[in-house]
């Protein structure tokens, strides 16, 4: 994979995200609403975006990607950085809340500068951790914190 190009199952699930939002829009459905009747096995969804039965069980990840297509939100690749090392899931778990955000938690990401209370408590109780530059498709949400959360995440290495 280069620098800035999306493997082909995260593109599939943006695409099926995209036609998921045209369903729903003609339909007057919510993203949930439309994911349940699919998988009660609605006749039309299935003729638009395949059996559930023939479907991988989703990782967070590709969840999310398919979520960002429904979200319409723009593909954009920024750089950031983070303490500790990249979720192998590829999305942060929130310890506090006890749930998966969706996506990989950064501290910041480079050229933005919103911070906030629980951002900047954070960056004191983990200044002894390693920090890690990323790169990652940023996404419309904000973890628990309100911090940025990106998608397809790779550390950038220092040449």
């Amino acid at each position: 994979m280069t620098e800035n190009s999306i493997p082909k199952w995260a593109s599939r699930e943006y695409a099926r995200g995209q036609r998921m939002r045209a369903l729903a829009d003609e339909r007057g459905l919510t993203y949930s609403a439309l994911i349940d009747a699919w998988y009660w096995g609605d006749v039309e969804l299935e003729q638009a975006l395949g059996s559930t039965d023939s479907l991988p069980m989703p990782s967070k990840e590709s969840e999310a990607m398919c979520m960002l297509g429904f979200s319409g939100h723009p593909i954009e690749w920024v750089a950031g950085w983070r303490y500790g090392s990249i979720p192998a899931e590829g999305c942060s778990f929130n310890y506090r809340e006890q749930h998966w955000e969706r996506g990989i938690s950064l501290m910041a990401i480079d050229g933005d500068d919103a911070q906030t209370m629980e951002m900047a408590l954070t960056e004191a109780f983990n200044s002894d951790r390693p920090i890690i530059k990323i790169r990652g498709l940023r996404t419309p949400w904000c973890g628990s914190d309100g911090e940025p959360l990106v998608l397809l995440a790779n550390e950038i290495k220092e040449a």
